[in-house]
């Protein structure tokens, strides 16, 4: 989800692609590129479009093919792909539990520390485990120890990933909404609580009845506008790490139960919190307080280092393959997140935004692909400083496509055209359902489509409208009109 309007960047963009030219390369006659990119639909925008035939390894059509343009979700495909070039699709990614101290009598002399990964599935409501799962593993790793009193600190290390859980370059309405959710060391419910708010006739104040789960210590200032029937312009706005939310914006009138989603403020916090509760709940005291490693490092507290503490188990994620195709099927920010800083790790890169984009410009520059102008901004594609050309995400697409060991399990991530996902409606009621792979990306002027179809030859093709100003099923519209004429040549 991402609310943005490009406006002026965009705009600036059209001045570049006039000096960046036209270009329309086709063996099939069918493919009437200019008829496209001058329909009514299309007026005033910027198109660019690539598709390449990946057994032959030729660009068969293309328009402004290296033109850099606004991704929006189209980013989390250059992340998906690059992930499987670092890990194996089946590989699981390990959340550490383990204990400093010494145990005497059943009681705990120490601290029981939880080491993050970044697992963004821990916990998670689209998680193949259950929620809680990490709770019980961690109660049946203590009776197994015969803890059952622990004098010190739950810790939750998330230090795995830098500090800097939001991009600098997202709007600050969009930070502290649940699709702006902060990617940490810990990360842990999806990040995620919900507001359930009681509206009434239009322009009254509308009443916050719950927050689930709850927060502790969050304040809510402000209110939403009881306003409309249809769907909500809701803003939760805070920043990370920060107790305050600030509520703006209009709800629907006359519901009694109406959710608006947020981020937790400081997940590894709510996590420590969560598991001591739980734990109490389960018979297993704890007399210490919660705290992470960030909180320690402002306190100067330091924190025992592994080979200094005793394993009590290990918690695995789901398989990287369920994550990324949450990733791709759902287009779930804080996935992408994830996986952009594993990247950068499994590079030796920094587990950041920064080392993640430099990973992924390596990974691919060294597959002969043309990176030029690229910049990456984050994972997920919130940013709008994102830019990437069609051409250059069509030739990754088709650089993967190419690799036998990766496609299949790169392909199965991706929904098919005109039966699931984003790309539901695409290609819908066509010969073409169920042989194109592909995922969307749109916000406010911008929509673009990337993927694979596979018929009697195998395509990749990268297809980004930026700047348009009609409505948007009038522009999908004519998007799959022209991908049905390009792929079947009817």
């Amino acid at each position: 989800m991402v609310r943005y309007n490009i406006g002026y960047a965009v705009k600036c963009a059209f001045v570049a692609a006039l000096l960046f030219g036209s270009s329309v390369l086709s063996n099939a006659e069918s493919i009437n590129v200019e008829s496209f990119v001058n329909s009514a639909p299309l007026k005033g925008a910027v198109v660019g479009l690539a598709i390449i035939d990946m057994d032959a390894e030729t660009l068969i059509a293309g328009h402004d093919t290296y033109l850099p343009l606004v991704p929006a979700s189209l980013q989390k495909l250059i992340v998906t792909s690059s992930v499987f070039k670092c890990y194996k699709p089946e590989e699981r990614f390990v959340t550490g539990i383990e204990y400093s101290g010494t145990v005497n009598g059943g009681v705990l002399e120490g601290s029981v520390i939880v080491r993050g990964c970044g697992d963004p599935s821990l916990g998670s409501a689209f998680s193949k485990q259950k929620g809680d799962a990490v709770f019980y593993e961690i109660l049946a790793a203590l009776r197994k120890n015969g803890i059952n009193r622990i004098n010190g600190d739950i810790i939750a290390d998330d230090s795995y990933f830098s500090f800097q859980g939001i991009q600098p370059s997202w709007l600050m309405e969009d930070i502290g909404n649940y699709f702006a959710a902060g990617c940490y060391g810990i990360n842990f419910s999806d990040n995620l609580y919900r507001l359930y708010v009681k509206s009434g006739a239009k322009g009254s104040k509308a009443s916050v009845t719950e927050c689930r789960p709850e927060i502790p210590g969050m304040k809510l200032n402000g209110w939403f506008v009881s306003e409309g029937n249809g769907k909500d312009s809701a803003y939760i706005t805070g920043l990370p790490f920060v107790n305050e939310r600030f509520l703006s914006g209009r709800v629907p009138i006359n519901r009694e139960r109406y959710v608006v989603k947020g981020d937790i403020p400081d997940p590894a916090l709510y996590f420590a919190g969560r598991l001591k509760a739980f734990l109490s709940a389960n018979g297993i005291s704890c007399s210490g307080g919660i705290t992470t490693a960030r909180l320690a490092a402002i306190d100067n507290m330091r924190i025992p280092e592994r080979g200094e503490t005793t394993l009590l188990c290990n918690h695995y994620s789901d398989r990287l393959s369920d994550i990324v195709s949450v990733t791709n099927f759902r287009s779930n920010n804080l996935y992408a997140e994830s996986l952009m800083r594993w990247v950068g790790g499994a590079k030796g890169m920094t587990r950041s935004v920064e080392g993640g984009a430099n990973a992924v410009v390596e990974i691919w520059r060294g597959e002969g692909v043309r990176m030029d102008g690229i910049k990456i901004y984050d994972g997920c594609g919130l940013s709008l400083r994102n830019r990437i050309s069609a051409g250059t995400l069509a030739s990754i697409l088709a650089a993967v496509g190419r690799n036998g060991e990766i496609f299949d399990a790169f392909l199965a991530t991706l929904p098919e055209a005109g039966k699931e996902g984003t790309v539901k409606m695409l290609l819908a009621g066509t010969p073409l359902a169920g042989k194109v792979w592909a995922k969307s990306g749109s916000m406010n002027g911008v929509q673009c489509y990337a993927g694979y179809c596979c018929t009697d030859r195998r395509l990749a093709f990268a297809l980004i409208v930026n700047g348009f100003s009609s409505e948007r099923w009038e522009v999908q519209r004519e998007i799959g009109k022209f991908l049905y004429s390009a792929f079947t040549g009817e």
